[in-house]
Order: structure tokens, then C-alpha cells, then sequence
């Protein structure tokens, strides 16, 4: 058709149409490029507004990789999440130490006064089927306007939220935490709506990826930052078992050189410090064994790997003297086998072991007096048979109390170690003392019983009725001093359960306890109970609690040298509650340690004297172990504690 017109048109007209044909095709070809400029502005605006995104991110990963903060990494997303997300509402939820719960951190947003109490006190249990999909494995949870899933569904009016994604924090079938966003009904259209779309979501997945990794960052301090708490205090408290210890203890090489030991080591060798003990001693086979020989025969069986425990050698003191001791130890090996080092823990015996040289001593001449006397008996038998049928019983019975004195001997050894063994806790330590004092006047009055048999039997002052008389009387004594024991050992037994007690009885035992102890440093102790004040607790806790108060005041009473030293006791009830008050007149304390003086650790007395535990162990059993309220201030002339329960 167009060769057609071409062929029958004029030159001109066949020109003009030409033009027309290459008009239209440059219109067309202008269209495809504006449309392309324009769909090429769209992606530029789209890649411009995406790296202003991940600006922001960057920033705001700076900031959070700066801290191990928890609360301000979620505060400061909540902040990123509000301003460059553009979601109404934030909220985060933390699980402290696996208690089955989350509970909401931080939250932020455009609340009103009632919604923001209500956030702060949602709770969502680990176990609600709400949260299972998570436990599977999804990456996120979502509520949209539209869903009408029962469980999300459910949660709107709990995150008073009309829509929301919910994200785990360190994903795994436990998460650490949790991320909310969401809008309300009310103002959804203002914000960026949830949805699906990965380009919606993108922005809140790069997120909590940071999220993920600082959260980790946090837990990974948090964990470390407790383990070294728990190592620091384990070795605070080797460190004071092995300085307040009674028993020797040291650490040393096998060529006989002290590498450390405790002050116990110092004291039971006759040196004033530890470290005059590393120094002068070089060489302990020659310079601290009598029988070099022995070393040799414990070093046998630590290398063949036997338990070494009450191994029984001599030792030199400083002075040169003989001392017995009793040894427990054990090697330290390297790759080879061969021993690097040894730890070793030793007591002085020698009184006991003098004793039983006293005690073999007299068998043998009692031994051998009965068989002079069994001798002469048998020349003159038939004259002196009735005195001979007396002697015979005389001699059975000497024969029945040598083993009755052997087996109380033995008795009081093994409850000498259980002492020696309870003594290693700080708080019995000043109850051996009290012990002391209440056995003392009784074993004075058992030893001069004693002597006046031998001394009666050696003038021929001897009788049936003398040695009846002193048997019942001794055992008279043995049954007090075994009664103080109960005392003591019952006192020192930790109760197990709560019980109903008298606070005015265990006020006068307490005080019974130590009142010899007291007695001899002229200390008064005036008790005032107001009645039979009845609680329900721990009835031995609470005796310590007492005794560590009454310590302390005697250690202060003692340090500052104060004249007519008195403590006094009382107790009365208050509000429904017994309310006990302990108070010296050793001056005070001092107001700007008077804050701190139930913390752990802390103590005013010298190094040495005080663990600083005992106090803040009493706190501890009052008001955590029964409830109750332990104070302190001074008054005139002194401190008073005040004990509420």
C-alpha cells in the first residue's frame, strides 16, 4: 500500500510522510527511556533509602558492640527500632537464670500511662503453646490486622498490639530473650505496617542478627564475669583455712625445700613467721627429722602412689628439742611420674605421746608390784588367806580401771581429733576455749582424786570405802564433763528444720557457755529476759548469732582495755515479735565503717584474729534463714545489736 502511494504520490508527499513515520518512531523511543529514567529513579531512591538503613545500623552496632550493658543494648535498639524502622511499639522480654518465665526489660514507644504499667508487668511462660513455633525453629512469629490465628491472635490485647512480629533473641529451644514490634489499632497507618514481604522485612532481619551477636557477647561476659566470683571466692576461703588453721600445712619440693606454710607451721616448730621458716630451713630431712631415715620410707610410699596419713615421725624445733608429730600428705606428680611437689598437713602429739609413755610406765610398775606382792602372799597362804582373797580382789579391780582409764584415754583422743576437726571452722574456734574453762576446776578435782589412792597405798592408808568414795566421786565429775560435751556438740549441730524454742532459754545457755571464758577476763554479762518469749526457727543458728555477738564484744572489750568491762542481754517482746538487744560499753563503732559492718569479709580486727564472716553469717541466718532483722547502732558508751524475730 505505502510502494502503492509512494509510486502514484508526488516527491514532496512521499518526503512528508517519511518524516511522519520517523517522528512517531522517536515519540515511542523517548517514552521507553522517560519510563526507564523513571523506573531507574524509583531503584536508586529505594538503594538510596536502604543505605541510609544500614548507616544507621552501623551506628547503631557501634554503639552496642560498646557496651556489655543488656539494658542500654536494648534500650538503644528500642530507640533505633522507634526512629529508623518506624514501628510504634517495642518491647523486650528477658529469662533471668531459667526461671521458666520471660518478663519485660525495656519497652519503648507511644504508650499512654495505664498501657505502660501494664507492659511492664506482662509475663510470658516459657510453656505457652503461644511460643512453640519458636521452639521449632521458626525464624520469627507474625500477627498481621487480618490473622486469625487463636494463639497470636490472643496476645494482641496482651502486647496491645494490633499487629506484630515477635523475634528470639540467640534462637535455640530456650531463647535468652525476645523482640515485639508492633502497632496499634489506632495508629497503624502512621507506622510501617507488618507484613511478610521480604523487602518489609529486611530491615528488622539485619537486626537481630547484631542483636543476636550482642546478646551472645552478654551472656558470654555474664558467665565468665561468675565464674571468676566463684573462683575468687573459693580461693579466699583456702586462703583463710590455710592461714587460721591450727594444724600445721605447708607445700614443699623433694630436695627438702619449703616452697610455702602457714603460720600453724611457724608457731608448732618455734619460729615467729612462715617466711623464717623458708629461709632457714633448707633442708628438711637432716634439719627437721630425728631419724633422717623415716623420710626416705614416706617418700617409698608416696611414690608408689600409697594414701599417706598418719604417719608418726620426730622433728627438731628451732630450739633444738624433740618434738612428735603426726603426718598426712600428698604428691604432685609431672608427665614422667616423678614427683614435682607435696602438700602436707601435720599436728604436734608429743603430749600424747608422753602420756602414753607415763601411762606404759606406770603398768609396768604396777605389774610388777602385784607380782612382788602375789609373791609374798603366796609364802604366807595359809595364814593370811582371807587377806590374800582381798588383795586378789584389790588387784582385779586395779586390772578393771587401768583398761577403764586406757579406754577413757582412747575416748578423749578420738574426741580430741573431732575437736581438733571442728576447730577448722572460724566460728568454733573461740568454743574450744569456753570448753576449757568448763573442764577445768572438774579435772583438777579427777586428778587429785587420783593421787590420793596412790599416796593412801603407799603410807597402807588403803581402803574398800576410800577407793568406793573416790570411784563415786570421779564418776560423779566424768558424768558433768560428759554432760558439757553434750552441751557443746549439740550447740555445734546444725538444725536441719524449724522449730519452736524458748528465746530465753537459749539466751541463758548461751550465756552459760562462755561464762567461765568471760569470768576470767572480769567481764560482767547481766542478763534481763522478760519472759518465756516463744518463737518458731532454728534454735542452735540462733545461739550462734548470739555467741558471735557476744565474741565480738568481748574481743573489743579486751583491745581497748576498758575498765569494768559489762555487756548486757535483754529481750522483751514488741509488736508480736521477740526483740533481743546485746550492748557493751567498748565505746562504739566507728560511722564510717559502721555501714559495713555485716559485710562479708569485713573486719576490724587484726590480721589473723577475725574472717570477717561472722557477723554477715548472722545477718544471713536472721533475716534470710528466719525471717527476721538483725541491727546495730551505738549508744552511749558503747554499740547495741538489736535481734527481731
Amino acid at each position: 500500500m505505502t510502494k502503492s502511494i509512494e509510486n502514484n504520490a508526488s516527491p514532496e508527499a512521499v518526503d512528508l510522510a517519511r518524516l511522519k513515520q520517523e517522528n512517531y518512531t522517536l515519540a515511542q523511543q523517548v517514552k521507553r527511556l522517560i519510563k526507564a529514567e523513571s523506573k531507574q529513579y524509583e531503584y536508586q531512591e529505594e538503594l538510596d533509602a536502604q543505605l541510609k538503613e544500614y548507616k544507621k545500623l552501623n551506628e547503631l552496632n557501634k554503639k552496642i558492640n560498646a557496651t556489655l550493658d543488656i539494658r542500654k543494648i536494648f534500650a538503644l535498639t528500642s530507640e533505633y527500632i522507634i526512629y529508623n524502622l518506624e514501628y510504634e511499639r517495642v518491647i523486650f522480654f528477658e529469662q533471668f537464670e531459667y526461671t521458666g518465665s520471660y518478663t519485660v526489660c525495656a519497652h519503648d514507644g507511644y504508650y499512654n500511662h495505664l498501657e505502660k504499667s501494664a507492659i511492664a508487668e506482662l509475663v510470658i511462660n516459657e510453656d505457652d503453646p503461644f511460643l512453640l513455633p519458636l521452639q521449632e525453629g521458626n525464624e520469627y512469629l507474625i500477627c498481621k490486622a487480618d490473622s486469625d490465628n487463636k494463639d497470636l491472635a490472643e496476645y494482641r490485647s496482651k502486647l496491645l498490639t494490633n499487629e506484630y512480629l515477635i523475634y528470639p533473641l540467640c534462637p535455640h529451644k530456650r531463647p535468652h530473650a525476645l523482640l515485639a514490634v508492633g502497632n496499634s489499632a489506632e495508629n497503624s497507618g502512621f507506622y510501617r505496617r507488618v507484613s511478610e514481604d521480604k523487602g518489609e522485612l529486611l530491615g528488622i532481619d539485619n537486626l537481630v542478627g547484631l542483636l543476636n551477636s550482642a546478646v551472645e557477647n552478654h551472656i558470654l561476659f555474664t558467665t565468665m564475669e561468675t565464674a571468676l566470683e566463684q573462683k575468687r571466692q573459693a580461693e579466699a576461703k583456702y586462703r583463710g583455712i590455710f592461714e587460721n588453721a591450727i594444724e600445721g600445712i605447708f607445700q614443699a619440693t623433694p630436695d627438702g625445700r619449703f616452697i610455702s606454710c602457714n603460720p600453724a607451721t611457724a608457731a608448732i616448730l618455734g619460729y615467729e613467721t612462715p617466711e623464717e621458716v623458708i629461709e632457714n630451713i633448707t633442708d628438711i630431712e637432716h634439719q627437721l627429722y630425728v631419724d633422717p631415715k623415716l623420710r626416705n620410707v614416706l617418700f617409698e610410699k608416696m611414690r608408689n602412689r600409697v594414701d599417706v596419713k598418719n604417719f608418726e615421725v620426730e622433728f627438731f624445733s628451732k630450739d633444738g628439742s624433740k618434738r612428735w608429730m603426726r603426718l598426712s600428705t600428698r604428691p604432685f606428680f609431672d608427665e614422667k611420674g616423678e614427683i614435682l611437689y607435696f602438700d602436707e598437713i601435720f599436728q604436734d602429739i608429743t603430749e600424747r605421746k608422753q602420756a602414753e609413755e607415763e601411762l606404759q610406765k606406770f603398768n609396768d610398775e604396777l605389774e610388777k608390784r602385784v607380782a612382788e606382792r602375789t609373791e609374798e602372799l603366796e609364802k604366807i597362804r595359809a595364814e593370811l588367806e582371807l587377806q590374800n582373797e582381798e588383795l586378789q580382789k584389790t588387784y582385779q579391780e586395779l586390772e578393771v580401771e587401768t583398761a577403764d582409764r586406757i579406754l577413757t584415754m582412747e575416748k578423749l583422743r578420738e574426741k580430741d581429733q573431732l575437736m581438733i576437726q571442728q576447730n577448722r571452722m572460724a566460728a568454733m574456734g573461740e568454743m574450744l576455749g569456753n570448753i576449757a574453762h568448763q573442764w577445768r576446776q572438774p579435772l583438777n578435782v579427777l586428778g587429785l582424786k587420783i593421787q590420793q589412792l596412790g599416796l593412801s597405798y603407799e603410807y597402807g592408808e588403803f581402803s574398800k570405802e576410800l577407793l568406793y568414795a573416790n570411784i563415786d566421786k570421779a564418776m560423779e565429775i566424768i558424768c558433768h564433763m560428759s554432760q558439757t560435751i553434750d552441751d557443746f556438740r549439740n550447740f555445734s549441730m546444725p538444725d536441719r528444720v524449724k522449730s519452736q524454742f524458748s528465746i530465753d532459754q537459749t539466751i541463758v545457755k548461751t550465756c552459760s557457755m562462755i561464762e567461765e571464758s568471760f569470768r576470767e577476763n572480769c567481764i560482767i554479762v547481766d542478763v534481763n529476759i522478760g519472759g518465756d518469749l516463744q518463737v518458731n526457727g532454728y534454735p542452735n543458728e540462733y545461739s550462734q548469732v548470739l555467741l558471735n555477738i557476744l565474741m565480738n564484744a568481748k574481743d573489743a572489750l579486751l583491745e581497748r582495755g576498758i575498765c569494768d568491762p559489762l555487756i548486757t542481754v535483754a529481750s522483751w517482746q514488741e509488736n508480736g515479735r521477740a526483740v533481743v538487744t546485746i550492748t557493751d560499753n567498748a565505746g562504739g563503732i566507728k560511722d564510717e565503717i559502721l555501714g559495713n559492718i555485716f559485710d562479708a569479709y569485713f573486719t576490724t580486727k587484726n590480721l589473723g584474729k577475725g574472717t570477717g564472716i561472722g557477723l554477715f553469717m548472722s545477718k544471713k541466718i536472721i533475716e534470710n534463714r528466719m525471717g527476721g532483722r538483725l541491727t546495730v547502732r551505738n549508744v552511749t558508751g558503747g554499740a547495741e545489736f538489736r535481734i527481731e524475730v
